[in-house]
């Protein structure tokens, strides 16, 4: 079972999110204070990781920056309802760094949208891809 750390100050998100990843057969660990984010990372290996850029106390981007700094980083899907200015900035600051994000996605997210950003993450056809 692939393993996802949603880290994202709105609780209510959150759950909502990760009730969609359990459908899809994901086993969840929330995050909802920023300041944890690494540690936590570390200790639970994720196999993907979804980060909202927007957050009380570090931001998205400081997490972002030592996320992929880790030897062996997660996938990331950033999120934000603040704008696709915030989410293009994540995604050029990523490249800098020679990363790429598993997904860019402006919220409200739509839950085939990111049922399928997840199931990319992991290396599984995406619903969409199946339907085909």
């Amino acid at each position: 079972m692939p393993k996802l750390m949603i880290i994202d100050d709105a609780v209510s998100l959150t759950k909502y999110y990760a009730g969609i990843a359990r459908q899809i057969g994901f086993d969840v660990d929330i995050v909802n204070d920023s300041e944890e984010a690494l540690s936590r990372c570390v200790a639970c290996a994720p196999d993907v990781v979804i980060l909202d850029i927007i957050m009380p106390g570090k931001d998205g981007f400081e997490v972002l920056e030592e996320l992929q700094s880790l030897p062996s980083p997660p996938p990331i899907i950033v999120i934000s309802g603040y704008g696709d200015s915030c989410l293009r900035f994540a995604a050029v600051g990523s490249r800098m760094h020679s990363r790429e994000l598993a997904a860019v996605m402006r919220k409200p997210l739509r839950k085939a949208d990111l049922e399928d950003a997840l199931l990319r993450a992991v290396g599984k056809p995406s619903r969409s891809e199946l339907a085909c």
